[in-house]
């Protein structure tokens, strides 16, 4: 059995293949059929990662049961970083009579769990963590709850280093920033093709033996001590990210954000020593992806098509007369549009927009 000290969450959050041995690990740590995280989200769907569950159980739970599940009504109340046996969550007599168990757990041999919550938040909703046994197996207690929370905090992480790097990982996204990631002594240990070019480039960034440095001294000072404070924060698990100004030769400044990754991150992911830190550097002078903007516009603000065509453009430099005619519309209509995307998205002019516009390319 693999001690509860090996258990590697860190590694799944920068690896997602590496959730199934974590779980798989946790569940023979506490002689369960099956283990996994589930995520409710803020507008009511749900999602799930677990091993030990049958293909068909996750989907009919996914797909119906999970509105039924009579042990969440409890456990949506209890404090974070908080588990729980099942009994504690619902008596046995309630949960024998649910649809829940007799239409879904019972066929498939389950009953006995223990859990609690990982995390609660308006943008993410509400993360459980939890173990099951078998039906007719001994129910968890008290002890195996209070072990179970130790690893809360590092499935916090580990969902938390998940989250930066799938968002620095949606398609497209190497074209709108470098990002690098480094050691604990601050040396690189990967970076995206972005990131190459920056550094390639040689007028604000550079990495002699292979660690990151900038090359004004101010902004080298600047970005040693953020990224010494973020290996610093995420020893303590204070992941907040830190910003700094990177001068270049010739030019507007890099903006780089610095985050701690905690203290075991992927081999996998990162070759050679585990990483510390996250850099990720925003280059004023990347063109604007019109594309990306106009898909933000209407996801975010409600904009029709047109409208965030429009103000795309407009945000991005154009005056309205160019927009028109480069949409092929008339500059009456480009106005109207204009006017419309104003009221939506609660700007009141063009300089409003052309900031909304610079930072929705960025992100």
């Amino acid at each position: 059995m693999i001690p509860a000290a090996d258990i590697r969450f860190e590694e799944a959050g920068a690896d997602p293949t590496r959730w199934h041995a974590a779980l798989r690990a946790v569940a023979g740590l506490f002689g369960g059929l099956a283990c996994g995280v589930r995520v409710e989200r803020p507008d009511g769907t749900v999602s799930q990662i677990w091993h030990g569950l049958p293909d068909d159980l996750e989907r009919d739970y996914l797909a119906h049961y999970h509105a039924l599940d009579p042990w969440m009504p409890t456990a949506r109340a209890l404090p974070v970083g908080r588990c729980v046996p099942s009994q504690a969550l619902v008596p046995d007599q309630v949960l024998d009579a649910s649809e829940f168990f007799q239409d879904f757990l019972r066929p498939r041999g389950l009953r006995e769990l223990v859990g609690g919550i990982v995390e609660r938040s308006p943008d993410h909703g509400i993360t459980t963590f939890a173990v099951m046994r078998a039906d007719g197996e001994r129910a968890f207690g008290g002890p195996e709850a209070t072990q179970l929370e130790s690893f809360l905090p590092r499935i916090g992480q580990a969902l938390w280093i998940d989250r930066q790097l799938s968002a620095l990982e949606s398609p497209g996204s190497d074209v709108r920033v470098a990002t690098f990631v480094l050691d604990a002594r601050g040396v690189i240990r990967s970076q995206s093709a972005a990131a190459a070019a920056l550094l390639a480039d040689g007028g604000a960034l550079v990495a002699p033996g292979g660690r990151l440095q900038a090359i004004c001294p101010l902004s080298d000072a600047s970005l040693s001590a953020q990224v010494r404070g973020a290996i610093a924060g995420a020893s303590t698990s204070a992941c907040c990210p830190r910003y700094v100004a990177v001068r270049r030769t010739k030019g507007p400044a890099l903006l780089a954000t610095v985050s701690g990754l905690g203290e075991q991150v992927s081999t996998l992911r990162v070759a050679g020593p585990r990483p510390g830190v996250l850099v990720v550097v925003h280059d004023p002078l990347q063109p604007v992806d019109l594309g990306l903007v106009e898909s933000k516009l209407c996801q975010l603000y409600g904009l029709t098509p047109a409208e965030a065509r429009v103000g795309a453009l407009v945000g991005s430099g154009h005056s309205p007369n160019a927009a028109a005619a480069r949409l092929g519309i008339t500059p009456g209509t480009a106005r109207y549009q204009l006017k419309q995307a104003y009221s939506r998205a609660g700007l009141s002019g063009q300089r409003e927009l052309v900031r909304l516009v610079s930072m929705l390319s960025q992100i």
